[in-house]
């Protein structure tokens, strides 16, 4: 099965803004590259900057366009990004607003510091934007992110992610940041979701365009009293190819993941996976170079399709780390229920 991602590289679109959460505040900063009087900066960058530091909410609606900028997005209180859509937007598809940007994770770079955007906002939200990592269109390494978030409460709504290698970074604070997304687009081969937030994808597009691993989940230890657990949550996603895939035909070629330390946590639930899933579904660390697999948690519950658990019972039982969750067991891991009930900061 493969799905069309499509580019927002445009110049201009009529349309509506994103139609964003609830949220009180009359604090609205416009964006505007083509200069036609309708926007108070030309850069999101400027429009950052010119925002102060204190625990308002600030909304910056963004114009159609390409904007190649390279973004670090920190202060006290909440940033959220709108960008303009084709209409009244439906999905990732009517977006017109792009971020790009190209850089690696080399020469002393780190992953955080390649990021296309890096967050570290609490109570940062996204509605309808692109995020393009360009260096992950020449289909290898090293890593290049397209967005980190270090960061608590972070909601992305109907926005797309691209790049190769490590495309979305969730983190790698000390602590557990609570990280929801949301009917997005998020491309990419080696490890391209990553970090130790406890994040939870709500029916997104997973897309793979090159062999590899699509989770690399960094859960560093157990404690039964965690009051958020570091793990991420795939509920009614679909894991798929992406429609470029550089000519490589994937059948067989990816897992849904491989354990970044060794408590790592990832579920897979009411969800289609490909025929690109290989039949094990998961894979190890470098050559089993973690160790001690013992302590991974690796779940899956009531998907369908070829790459799916139900299709593949011989291979997946030579996986001693990963295990079918029963109907019980999975209700911890609804949305309502791995955050507690506490949904308000979702909007």
């Amino acid at each position: 099965m493969k799905l069309s991602l499509l580019y927002a590289f445009v110049t201009c679109y009529s349309g509506l803004l994103a139609a964003a959460a609830p949220t009180k505040t009359n604090n609205i900063v416009k964006v505007n590259p083509h200069g036609d009087g309708n926007g108070h900066f030309h850069t999101i960058g400027d429009a950052l900057e010119s925002l102060p530091d204190n625990s308002d909410t600030y909304i910056i609606e963004i114009e159609s366009g390409v904007y190649e900028e390279q973004l670090v997005i920190e202060r006290s209180g909440p940033v959220i990004l709108r960008g303009k859509t084709n209409g009244q937007p439906s999905s990732y598809k009517d977006n017109t607003v792009t971020i790009a940007w190209n850089s690696t994770a080399t020469n002393g770079v780190s992953d955080e510091d390649s990021s296309v955007v890096l967050v570290k906002n609490d109570g940062f939200q996204a509605y309808n934007i692109n995020f393009n990592q360009t260096y992950g269109l020449s289909f290898s390494g090293p890593q290049s992110v397209a967005v980190t978030v270090d960061a608590d409460k972070a909601v992305f709504d109907q926005c797309l992610f691209t790049s190769y290698q490590d495309t979305l970074f969730v983190g790698n604070r000390s602590w557990t940041g609570r990280q929801y997304f949301k009917e997005s687009y998020i491309a990419g081969a080696v490890d391209f979701i990553f970090g130790n937030a406890s994040s939870y994808f709500d029916r997104c597009i997973i897309a793979s365009n090159g062999p590899g691993h699509i989770s690399a989940q960094k859960r560093q230890y157990h404690d039964e009293n965690e009051a958020l657990p570091s793990a991420m949550i795939f509920n009614e996603c679909q894991i798929v190819t992406d429609s470029n895939t550089n000519g490589v035909n994937l059948t067989q070629k990816v897992d849904l993941g491989r354990p970044w330390r060794k408590y790592a946590k990832v579920v897979y639930m009411n969800s289609y996976i490909g025929d690109h899933i290989k039949p094990k579904g998961w894979g190890d660390w470098y050559s089993s170079t973690l160790g001690d697999y013992s302590n991974v948690e690796y779940y899956e519950y009531n998907n369908t399709g070829p790459g799916s658990w139900q299709e593949n019972k011989d291979a997946r039982a030579q996986v001693n780390y990963t295990r079918l969750i029963d109907d019980e067991e999975a209700k911890q891991y609804t949305l309502d229920a791995w955050f507690h009930s506490d949904l308000s900061w979702l909007n």
